[in-house]
């Protein structure tokens, strides 16, 4: 069972990494999720993500923080953000907020989560207050595999011309992926997701394949 996991594990990084070589237009995002549960409604979560885009370095995100779980339906999470650059200097800073709401139709469920964010740009010395909200529907094919279609929107409630970060709607992401379940603690997800971002005066379209490690414990 090991060494079966382990195969599916090599095979799809190796997949992902291919991809992202030779395909010039999409860029790769790399996640570990870590959720520790601490009783029945705490639990920590500590996540990080490796970007590259154009096969280059690009970005280390790093988030930590607690969640509570309300019910079987809602869930609460707050913490703190930080991102390194290639420089491996510091980039951004913030303090974030959430709400998840889940409902569950039959094989379906549907995810809802508002996100508030406070964003401290350290190289530019400016500040930022974002929302965010995403619509999430999985389906659960077989015990192993989940598929699902979710979509984000982002607004940001100020402008930081410096950071290029503008008022209003200003990104959406659209994703189709899954989620490989390996053991009770160990799932994978991947995705392709479209990326489009509105600066200041300035469009953005992004392919991205994501995927992440997850543990439960």
């Amino acid at each position: 069972m090991r060494k079966l996991i382990l195969i599916k594990i090599v095979f799809l990084f190796s997949l992902l990494i291919s991809i992202s070589t030779y395909a010039q237009d999409v860029n790769l995002w790399l996640g570990l999720n870590v959720q520790k549960k601490l009783n029945s409604q705490y639990s920590f979560l500590g996540e990080g993500q490796y970007r590259l885009f154009d096969n280059k370095f690009s970005e280390l995100q790093m988030r930590l923080g607690g969640i509570y779980k309300l019910d079987s339906n809602w869930s609460f999470a707050g913490g703190v953000f930080s991102s390194l650059n290639r420089e491996n200097t510091i980039q951004e800073f913030r303090l974030w907020q959430q709400i998840v709401y889940s409902y569950p139709i039959e094989n379906f469920s549907l995810l809802i989560r508002y996100r508030q964010e406070q964003r401290f740009f350290v190289l530019n010395d400016e500040f930022a207050n974002r929302s965010r909200l995403q619509l999430r529907v999985n389906y659960e094919m077989v015990e192993s595999f989940t598929p699902y279609f979710a979509t984000e929107f982002f607004v940001g409630l100020n402008e930081s011309s410096k950071s290029n970060f503008a008022s209003g709607y200003n990104q959406n992401r659209t994703q189709v992926g899954g989620v490989f379940k390996l053991s009770s603690e160990k799932f994978i997800e991947a995705s392709f997701m479209q990326v489009n971002t509105q600066g200041i005066g300035k469009k953005s379209q992004n392919t991205v394949l994501w995927t992440s490690f997850q543990f439960r414990f």
